[in-house]
């Protein structure tokens, strides 16, 4: 299952953002040399173009200087992306967009320098792609709310929103949760433009929802949470391992180094 989609890009030249230096820190030799080992140790499935993630390096050696250039010109183009369709555990397919293993890099290279930038504006409860932030991390958290009285759950999920589409909003009791249900959708709805899947956002108590692949048991003032089997077999079909912590620092393979 494939296909391409190009990107809506214009012909014309955009203006560098040299007034910030941004682009020379993103094309900083030691920028890409981490983005490089990023990319190499996610791996992942090739592009529109075929190139394999191992093929970077030997790439690199013979184009960077171009690609470079054209970086700090604002002329570089990214390549369309390869389309795939993957189903999903309840039926239906999830559309996702494959770049090239070029154009992961110079994603990874850009996320680097602008990230530490917008990270701060960020909410203190946000736990979905933050440095030093996990899934655990967002359930230990909801488990306390739940420990301190919070036994109603507002469980909203966006539709066809990928990346960091759950949130859970915990209050004291259930006409207060469908109070907060009716406001935040109407707050996604009409002010952000986004849309909220009816099928599974819900009021309800914690261990009647699923928060991340986890549920919750409230056992008097205790609460566990525990995940379901199938939930890990259906990672390891994937290859993704049970863990969900980050993966451990690495160096870029091959001999190919900047200067």
């Amino acid at each position: 299952i494939g296909g391409t989609e190009t990107p809506a890009t214009t012909g014309t030249s955009e203006t560098p953002a040299d007034d910030d230096g941004l682009m020379d820190k993103v094309c900083d030799p030691a920028n890409i040399q981490a983005a490089l080992a990023h990319v190499m140790r996610n791996k992942g499935a090739p592009g529109a173009d075929g190139m394999a993630v191992e093929d970077l390096p030997a790439h690199l050696e013979t184009h960077w200087p171009d690609i470079r250039a054209r970086l700090l010109a604002g002329t570089y183009r990214p390549q369309p992306v390869r389309r795939v369709e993957i189903p999903k555990p309840g039926g239906g397919v999830r559309k996702l967009g494959i770049p090239t293993a070029l154009d992961r890099l110079i994603q990874q290279a850009v996320l680097q320098v602008l990230q530490p930038r917008w990270d701060g504006t960020f909410s203190d409860h946000s736990f979905g792609f933050r440095p030093g932030r996990s899934a655990h991390q967002a359930v230990a958290i909801a488990q306390s709310h739940i420990e301190q009285g919070y036994g109603i759950v507002v469980d909203i999920d966006l539709e066809k929103f990928f990346y960091a589409d759950d949130c859970n909003i915990y209050v004291r009791s259930l006409r207060a949760g469908q109070r907060v249900m009716e406001s935040i959708t109407a707050f996604l709805t009409r002010k952000l433009k986004l849309k909220v899947n009816p099928e599974k956002s819900a009021v309800g108590k914690p261990s009647k929802r699923k928060f991340l692949g986890f549920s919750f048991l409230v056992c008097r003032v205790v609460v566990k949470w525990k995940t379901r089997r199938r939930r890990f077999a259906q990672l390891a079909s994937r290859g993704v391992p049970p863990a969900l912590a980050a993966p451990a620092a690495g160096s870029s393979r091959g001999p190919w180094r900047l200067s």
